[in-house]
């Protein structure tokens, strides 16, 4: 099976309106994963990112997925892979 995993950072600190775009953030990645295109989030421990692992995407369709972020604009890095599980 292939995913997609896209490693984002975006210092939360250094972002005005965090606090109030959060919630429209959540939103969406939530809708993600009721629809099945979310397989995984992880927060990174420094609070400096995310770590999103999508399903049976081409890599193509999350990088238009990522674009619809709220906090999108606010992100310093996204690194997108497409790796196959061996076991």
């Amino acid at each position: 099976m292939k995913n997609v995993i896209v490693d984002i950072v975006a210092h939360a600190t250094q972002i005005p309106n965090f606090e109030e775009l959060l919630p429209l953030e959540n939103q969406v990645v939530s809708n993600w994963k009721k629809e099945g295109l979310l397989e995984q989030l992880y927060l990174k421990h420094d609070t400096t990112g995310v770590f999103l692992v999508f399903s049976d995407l081409k890599q193509s369709k999350v990088e238009e997925l990522i674009k619809t972020l709220p906090l999108y604009q606010f992100f310093e890095k996204i690194e997108i892979n497409t790796v196959e599980k061996q076991f």
